[in-house]
C-alpha cells in the first residue's frame, strides 16, 4: 500500500513538472512520501548545517535533529570539526539539547552519565558492577563533514558524492557576478523561530523565491526589494539563483542576488553581508527554521539589533503564510498550480526532487 502511493505521487510529480506546475499537495502530508524524503534527499546528501565560524572554539557545538536522525557537529580540542550521532550509546538519551552550546572536554549523558570524549570515543561508565562494557563497541557513529568557503554540509548516510561536485558551477558563477565569496570570515548567529507548523518544502520553497513579496510582505520587505525586479539568473537541480534591485534607505540603489542551495539552504548576497535561512523538517508536517550569516564588517558573535529589525518580521510573516498554505494541503479539490516565469528556482527545486526519488 505505501508503495503504491510513493509511485503514485512520484508520477504525480513528473506531470505537474513536465506541464510547469506546483508540487502536489501530497507531497507536503502524506507520511509514506515524507519517509522517502527523509532517506533520499536528508540522509544519503548533501544537506546546509551552519558556517564553521558559528562553531570557532573548541567544545563548541550544534546539535540538530535532521529528519528525525539527532546529530551533533561538534569542534574538538585538536580544532577539527567532527560530525556525529547525538544519541547515547547505551539508552538512546539525547546527549546534548538542540541549538548552539559549548562543553570543555567531555559530553556527558544525562541519563547515566556515560560520558564520550569530543571525538565520540566512549570514556566512562559509572556503576557498571561486575558487568565488562567494551567501550570500543560503544563508540558514537561518525557522519561526513565538508565545507564550501566556510559553510559546513553534513551527508548522514556516507554514500553522497564529494560537495564540490553538488556545488560544481557555483562559485565561477558569483566570480563572474563580482561576488567575493572569501571576504565573509566573521559568522553570526541569527534568529531561531523555532518550529512552523508547515512541511519543509513550503519553508524553502517561500525562501528561494521573491514573487511572494508584494503578497506577504507589503511593508517588510517589498519596499526594499520589490517583486517586480525579480529576474531567475542560472541554476540547475543543486543550486538555482535569483536577482532583484535593493533599494534600502542611505544605500545607492544596487543588485543583491538570492542563491538557493537544495534541499535546505537560501541566502541572500550583499556586498556586506550573506545571510541565509536553513530548514530541516520535524516529521511531514512541521519544520524547524534558523536563520544566520557572516559578514566581513565586525566581529559580531550575534546578529545586530538592526539587522534582526529587518529580518524577524519578515520571516515571521513568512512563517504565517506557510502555515496557512500547509492548513489547505489536504484539500480534495485543491491543486499546485502553473508556476510564473520568476518561481524558476522553484522548477529548478523540483528537477532535484525527481532526481533524487528516481535514482
Amino acid at each position: 500500500m505505501g508503495q503504491s502511493k510513493v509511485s503514485s505521487i512520484v508520477e504525480q510529480i513528473k506531470s505537474s513538472h513536465s506541464s510547469g506546475e506546483a508540487l502536489p499537495l501530497a507531497t507536503h502530508y502524506d507520511r509514506d512520501w515524507y519517509e522517502v524524503e527523509k532517506r533520499n534527499v536528508f540522509y544519503d546528501d548533501w544537506v546546509f548545517l551552519c558556517a564553521e565560524q558559528e562553531l570557532a572554539d573548541p567544545g563548541e557545538y550544534l546539535a540538530q535533529t535532521i529528519a528525525d536522525e539527532p546529530i551533533v557537529v561538534i569542534r574538538g580540542k585538536d580544532g577539527q570539526l567532527r560530525a556525529m550521532s547525538n544519541v547515547c550509546r547505551h539508552r538512546a538519551s539525547p546527549l546534548l539539547d538542540e541549538g548552539f552550546g559549548s562543553v570543555k572536554s567531555r559530553v556527558v549523558c544525562p541519563f547515566h552519565a556515560w560520558t564520550y570524549d569530543l571525538e565520540g570515543n566512549l570514556f566512562g561508565v559509572p556503576h557498571p558492577g561486575n558487568v565488562e562494557i567494551d567501550k570500543s563497541e560503544h563508540c558514537l557513529p561518525k557522519f561526513k563533514l565538508d565545507s564550501w568557503h566556510g559553510l559546513l554540509f553534513i551527508n548522514i548516510s556516507g554514500t553522497a558524492p564529494p560537495l564540490s561536485e553538488k556545488l560544481a558551477g557555483l562559485y565561477e558563477f558569483l566570480e563572474k557576478h563580482e561576488v567575493n565569496v572569501a571576504q565573509w570570515t566573521k559568522a553570526y548567529r541569527g534568529y531561531q523561530p523555532g518550529v512552523w507548523n508547515a512541511n519543509w518544502k513550503l519553508a524553502f520553497e517561500i525562501s528561494a523565491e521573491g514573487y511572494h513579496h508584494f503578497g506577504v510582505h507589503p511593508e517588510t520587505a517589498e519596499p526594499t526589494n520589490k517583486t517586480k525586479t525579480w529576474k531567475a539568473l542560472e541554476g540547475n537541480a543543486n543550486w538555482s539563483a535569483l536577482t532583484s534591485i535593493a533599494e534600502y534607505p542611505d544605500v545607492p540603489v544596487r543588485d543583491q542576488i538570492l542563491v538557493s542551495i537544495t534541499p535546505n539552504m537560501a541566502a541572500l548576497l550583499t556586498p556586506e553581508r550573506f545571510d541565509w535561512q536553513v530548514v530541516f523538517p520535524v516529521g511531514p508536517e512541521r519544520t524547524s527554521v534558523r536563520m544566520a550569516g557572516m559578514t566581513h564588517e565586525e566581529d559580531m558573535r550575534d546578529a545586530t539589533d538592526e539587522w534582526l529589525g529587518f529580518t524577524v518580521p519578515v520571516f515571521d510573516e513568512d512563517r504565517e503564510f506557510c502555515e496557512r498554505s500547509h492548513a489547505a494541503v489536504r484539500s480534495e479539490y485543491g491543486k499546485g498550480g502553473q508556476l510564473v516565469q520568476m518561481e524558476q528556482t522553484l522548477k529548478h527545486f523540483h528537477d532535484y526532487l525527481l532526481e533524487r526519488v528516481t535514482d
